[in-house]
């Protein structure tokens, strides 16, 4: 078979960039190992697909810590607001919930792959299932076809759009940094990213299943603070996990090797001072009560229990005789709550991968290789990670579209 350009993976990226390449008059063949296309992105978002976030280009850029700016030509052709007028374009409502996230209006994830499903018919876009890339073929530095399991196809632009190794049951088994390898590129070591946290405080497996709304997360490596999110937080019978903490596990898995910690305060709008005085106010006004009953008014009585319990404090005591000693321990635990943790959760698990094809080796204009003429890598397998609320997603969409426009 005969082409102009092949591109690897039917996920978001892939998707994208077939349409936007088929767009400019291309000849494009699309090529998926699976059975079907668009499996990770049914998963995404629960199953309802948070396809963006409805904010500016350079909020996106700092969703993606030190490596965001890699983003701002993509972003620049092909931003969030192009994103959703595309697809409203294409018949989907769409609406924004909280923090700026981006959803179908269905709350179904099927009628945003349908959109793209219908773009790549109509752009007569021709889609080979349960075909497996084994090879890019290149010769002098430049791209001149594919071998699969069924055929080699000719070609003078691939575009690898093979995701990373996250999901690993929607078939991402990091095939993409193979075929960059192959083709003289270096991988930026992988991990797992947007995860739950294994931990090292077995004690707060009693805790298992509650959650904590709008608190402070802070990571620390070798005692030194690297990074902190303010969000909800769950404990897990592994560990913690919650948004906060999935946004934060990046900052874990790339010192996986290290001593890390993390501190959570547990009410971050008020200072220590202040709860003090509180704290202090409450006790003399209520001197005959019980001090755990005192505690319910800050912390959930679960929590009470093991704050007490971890303190070796008697809740059963009255106000009156609790010690100043006791108060500082109490408002110690509630501010610097520590965790010791010990590792990410894997990549079954994990939303998205940390870590891929170096950067510096991709022309972030047109995504193509710096390397190879003609080859070009988008999406996951790219050495970019965000946090959550659509913006990896968005990064998949853009970069997909830009190799698409130039391929």
């Amino acid at each position: 078979m005969k082409t102009d350009v092949v591109v690897i993976g039917a996920g978001p990226s892939g998707m994208m960039a077939a349409i936007t390449a088929a767009e400019q008059g291309k000849r494009v063949v699309l090529l998926e190992k699976n059975s079907r296309a668009g499996k990770k992105l049914l998963l995404t978002g629960n199953g309802r697909c948070n396809v963006c976030n409805a904010v500016e280009n350079s909020e996106v850029i700092k969703a993606f810590y030190k490596k965001g700016k890699f983003l701002y030509k993509a972003l620049h052709h092909f931003s969030s607001t192009n994103l959703m007028n595309w697809l409203q374009k294409n018949g989907l409502s769409l609406i924004q919930e909280a923090n700026n996230r981006v959803f179908p209006k269905s709350q179904h994830s099927i009628d945003v792959l349908n959109v793209f499903l219908d773009n790549l018919n109509k752009n007569k876009v021709a889609i080979i299932y349960s075909c497996e890339v084994k090879n890019i073929i290149t010769n002098s530095n430049k791209v001149i076809g594919v071998l699969t399991n069924k055929e080699t196809i000719n070609c003078s632009a691939v575009i690898v759009a093979t995701g990373g190794k996250s999901y690993v049951n929607t078939g991402s088994d990091g095939a993409g940094y193979k075929f960059a390898e192959q083709t003289g590129h270096k991988i930026i070591n992988i991990k797992p990213g947007l995860t739950g946290l294994n931990s090292l405080s077995s004690n707060i497996h009693v805790l298992k299943g509650l959650s904590l709304s709008n608190v402070l997360v802070k990571v620390y490596v070798k005692n030194k603070l690297v990074a902190s999110e303010q969000g909800d937080f769950i404990f897990t019978h592994y560990g913690v996990s919650g948004p906060a903490i999935i946004n934060l596990s990046r900052f874990v898995a790339i010192n996986e090797k290290k001593e890390v910690h993390l501190l959570i305060d547990l009410l971050p709008t008020t200072t220590n001072e202040d709860l003090c005085a509180k704290l202090n106010k409450m006790l003399s006004n209520n001197n005959k009560k019980l001090l755990k009953n005192i505690l319910t008014s800050l912390v959930s009585e679960r929590f009470m229990y093991y704050l007490l319990s971890s303190c070796e404090i008697d809740g059963n005591k009255q106000a009156s005789h609790v010690k100043k000693k006791e108060i500082n321990q109490i408002i110690h635990k509630l501010k610097q709550f520590k965790i010791a943790i010990k590792s990410c959760r894997g990549f079954d698990e994990a939303m998205i991968t940390v870590g891929g094809v170096h950067l510096k080796q991709i022309n972030p204009s047109t995504m193509q290789s710096n390397l190879c003429k003609g080859l070009y890598f988008v999406g996951e397998v790219l050495d970019l990670d965000g946090k959550t609320g659509g913006f990896n997603l968005q990064a998949a969409f853009a970069t997909g579209y830009v190799a698409g426009l130039n391929a």
